[in-house]
């Protein structure tokens, strides 16, 4: 027997040993996971519940949160469980920022309310020129832009009770067919 493998083995094997053991033991596994699974659960509420939030609230009992020194995001950290059994979760959230002043957009033309099943003819992609204006009443809303129009969209627009779907059965030319 050669003697440099065999004190290889049991060197690694006494290294690794008391790890091994620790995964080995369902008990202390399991006080681990339970452990874990607490202070998972304090983090992941705890940041939900403060997510977009204007102030941060209160931590729960075993948890501690950053310095704030990265704001508007912060960090919770919560720990349960004692000496070996101990377990540590951290998670982010972002609290709202402020808004500066009142908003200076303008658009040249007003945002559609209702939408008709019809698409923009090529001349009027998005029916700023004068189709909407036109057709809007005709129509029983405004068109969809063609870059927005696609199967799903066919699909799901209801046209005065009935979907693209059942139009297309019922022999209607409609766009895209």
């Amino acid at each position: 027997m050669n003697l440099v493998p065999a004190m290889i083995g049991l060197s690694v094997m006494g290294i690794a040993a008391p790890t091994a053991l620790d995964m080995s033991i369902p008990l202390i596994a399991q006080k681990r996971a339970i452990n874990f699974g607490t202070a998972e659960s304090a983090a992941v509420v705890f940041a939900a519940a403060n997510q977009g939030a204007a102030q941060v609230g209160n931590p729960p009992a075993g948890c501690e949160l950053d310095d704030g020194s990265n704001a508007p995001a912060r960090e919770i950290t919560c720990t349960h469980g004692r000496s070996k059994f101990a377990q540590t979760v951290s998670r982010s959230f972002m609290l709202a920022t402020a808004q500066q002043g009142a908003s200076t957009r303008s658009f040249s033309h007003l945002t559609p309310t209702l939408f008709s099943g019809h698409q923009y003819p090529n001349y009027d992609e998005w029916g700023v020129m004068v189709y909407n204006d036109d057709n809007v009443c005709v129509l029983g809303g405004a068109c969809i832009p063609q870059v927005a129009w696609n199967k799903s969209i066919e699909i799901q627009i209801p046209i005065i009770g009935f979907t693209m779907s059942t139009i297309r059965k019922a022999g209607v030319q409609t766009p895209n067919t």
